[in-house]
């Protein structure tokens, strides 16, 4: 069983130095596929990621964002 719907927002830490929103389209194969809400300059994009990379709260992605920043340090 899947810990997203499609449908559902979800966020993600991008280069360790942000975080960006996005919406599930579709889940195949073990990734996700995500169409990406905003943050990317040349506008709207979407990806593929597996689950590990994806958080259900921004407040989530925050702390692994926090614990990124301090492992790199």
């Amino acid at each position: 069983m899947n810990k997203y719907k499609v449908g559902q927002t979800i966020y993600i830490v991008a280069n360790n130095r942000e975080i960006l929103s996005g919406t599930i389209l579709k889940y195949s194969g073990g990734l996700y596929t995500i169409k990406l809400s905003h943050g990317i300059s040349y506008g709207p994009a979407a990806t593929r990621l597996k689950e590990h990379r994806l958080y259900a709260t921004k407040n989530e992605a925050n702390k692994a964002l926090e614990q990124a920043k301090k492992m790199s340090k």
